[in-house]
């Protein structure tokens, strides 16, 4: 495979990022990577990547670089810090953040960057671990056009759709809003199934039903097939994240002044599945408060043979 001539510095190899970093090295890009757990990095220096041991040494190295961490505070620190990115990455540099955090600490940070003459583009993704490692994401871009431009070929092998959605941290707002309607879907799709199993109809009947008709939605197509009926809540996508993600979308409808009471209600749903100590749990796991108040479970038959 032809060798990118690009060098692309990683920061953060979680469930999303660890693949993410694998399509690139097999894209042929060359990769350095930054993670505080040794053995996801060691991993991949044994796939080919280089190491960085800071942000402020992998800015020196690479001219492209890409974040992908659990929360504002974390890329703030990875960016701004001591040992931050801004403290060595060249002018005419690009950062890619591609977690899901706050826009307005976004907007913030790439204003410190512009001052600098780095490049930033919030481009937080959707599409699952899944998505990650088939190159399947949708990529949610705020920022300078002509930049993302640059940089398109990077996020190609990373998502199959990239939408242009503006200025700085507008990336954020669209899979912020993307989430709270998700976790909205996924809240009244437990309720539905739940109600259904708890009146006596069969299980696996009413899930195609659901999948059928005009309830039709990605929970009731993917999230319970593959996560509640077998039973296995192993993210995925962490209730605990959700929770951020839902607190930081009510902070976007509260500054733009929007009444958001569906919103609200996922908000206080996805808490008491917090509560009831589901927080490492896939977000399919919110139906377990559905079973819980029901004293039944949503497995499908041909799943527990």
């Amino acid at each position: 495979m032809e060798k990118m001539t690009e060098t692309i510095g990683f920061i953060g190899l979680g469930a999303m990022g660890n693949p993410m970093s694998r399509r690139l090295l097999a894209a042929g890009y060359t990769l350095i990577v930054f993670d505080k757990r040794k053995e996801t990095v060691d991993a991949l220096l044994r796939e080919g990547a280089g190491e960085a041991h800071s942000p402020v040494e992998m800015a020196g190295k690479a001219n492209r670089i890409i974040t992908m961490l659990p929360d504002s505070q974390a890329v703030e620190e990875v960016v701004l810090g001591p040992q931050g990115i801004i403290q060595s990455f060249a002018p005419g540099s690009i950062l890619m953040e591609m977690s899901t955090s706050s826009p307005y600490s976004n907007r913030m940070i790439a204003q410190a960057l512009e001052e600098k003459g780095i490049d930033m583009l919030d481009a937080p993704v959707s599409g699952g671990v899944w998505g990650a490692g088939a190159g399947e994401l949708t990529i949610m871009v705020g920022g300078k056009k002509d930049v993302l431009e640059k940089v398109r070929p990077i996020l190609a092998c990373l998502g199959s759709k990239i939408f242009h959605l503006g200025i700085h941290g507008n990336g954020n707002i669209a899979k912020l809003l993307n989430n709270l309607l998700s976790a909205s879907l996924q809240s009244a799709s437990s309720e539905a199934l739940m109600v259904g199993l708890k009146a006596g109809l069969p299980l696996d009947t009413f899930l195609d039903v659901l999948r059928s008709g005009s309830g039709k939605n990605y929970s009731v197509e993917m999230k319970i097939p593959n996560f509640v009926l077998p039973g296995k809540f192993s993210p995925g996508f962490a209730i605990d994240l959700m929770n951020k993600d839902l607190d930081l979308a009510m902070e976007v409808a509260r500054l733009a002044g929007v009444p958001v009471p569906c919103g609200a209600l996922a908000q206080q749903i996805y808490r008491l599945a917090r509560s009831e100590g589901l927080g490492q749990n896939d977000t399919s796991a919110v139906i377990r408060i559905w079973e819980k108040w029901t004293k039944m479970e949503a497995r499908s038959a041909s799943e527990q043979r």
